[in-house]
């Protein structure tokens, strides 16, 4: 009977579930979010990776073009994966006010539920990491110097983006930040937890 526990296709409505990872650029997003990608064994969708890519094959892109392509980049492929029923991490510097319509709309299309974990850490911290960043010159068309920390607009997301849903402040400086964040994430993520179960127990650290 189709659309029953004997049909070979079907399966149990499970709605997937997009883990947010946001914050200042510099605040830590990216490591964390590779390491619940790599802990829970979902994709990681990070904008940062799809603007390499452009500009590896397209050099002559200026960032006024390869910004928005690499945006429209990162949702598009989420949204083939929560349309597909499979969760996603998805990652990158997004801007308070502007972020949250096209996350939204994401949302709706594939009917995902949301996860928030906001990285932080103090302004001179996230400062000194970035410019550490800069000085190194080797993603100048991602990495680039900021203003004075008096001017830094509020949509550089210095808070989390306002979204409905469960979120999870991490400071980056504290020790344990990240296990907690593990842990935070193993409870709300049913079906990853249930599917967890059935495998050899994975560290919490990098191999």
């Amino acid at each position: 009977m189709p659309g029953s526990i004997n049909d070979p296709w079907y399966l149990p409505a499970m709605p997937p579930t997009l883990i947010l990872v946001t914050g200042l650029p510099a605040s830590g997003k990216t490591h964390l979010a590779t390491r619940v990608a790599r802990t829970f064994g979902l994709p990681l969708v990070s904008k940062d990776e799809y603007e390499e890519t452009l500009h590896d094959h397209l050099p002559t892109l200026t960032q006024a073009q390869s910004r928005p392509l690499s945006f429209a980049l990162m949702y598009r492929v989420a949204h083939v994966i929560l349309s597909a029923g499979g969760h996603a991490v998805m990652e990158t510097h997004f801007y308070r006010g502007v972020s949250e319509a096209p996350i939204l709309d994401l949302l709706t299309q594939t009917g995902a539920d949301l996860l928030q974990v906001f990285c932080h850490a103090p302004l001179e911290v996230i400062l000194a990491r970035h410019e550490a960043r800069v000085a190194l010159g080797q993603h100048p068309h991602l990495y680039r110097p900021w203003p004075a920390l008096a001017a830094l607009p509020p949509h550089m997301c210095s808070e989390p983006l306002a979204l409905q849903g469960p979120l999870l402040r991490v400071d980056t400086t504290v020790p344990g930040g990240e296990d907690r964040a593990a842990a935070w994430l193993r409870h709300h993520l049913p079906p990853a937890r249930q599917a967890l179960r059935s495998l050899p127990a994975r560290a919490w650290s990098d191999p």
